[in-house]
């Protein structure tokens, strides 16, 4: 699906998370996904294959929520899902609430 065709179907009707598939790091999928991010504020989970440090970091800078390595367990990846839209609910239902991170 093209980046356009993806914006397309987000915007069309509504969604709690969006889940990508990537084959191969590339700089297409990292502007996809920044465009996704300043389109919509949806979690985005990425599935991908074993990449390096700065490959991963480069996608979370781009506005990746979760980036899990193929042949991920399924009770991760559905707790990780499951995690993802409830935040996303919780934060569409307290829309005035401001989420920091904590470390």
């Amino acid at each position: 699906m093209s980046v356009k065709e993806t914006l397309n179907t987000l915007l069309s009707s509504e969604y709690c998370l969006v889940i990508i598939s990537i084959q191969s790091f590339t700089n297409h999928n990292t502007e996809m996904i920044r465009l996704i991010r300043e389109t919509s504020p949806l979690p985005i989970m990425l599935i991908v294959p074993k990449l390096s440090i700065e490959e991963k970091v480069s996608l979370y800078y781009a506005g990746t929520n979760a980036c899990l390595e193929q042949s991920v367990d399924m009770s991760i990846c559905i707790a990780q899902v499951n995690s993802l839209i409830q935040l996303y609910l919780d934060a569409k239902k307290n829309h005035n609430t401001t989420y920091c991170g904590i470390f």
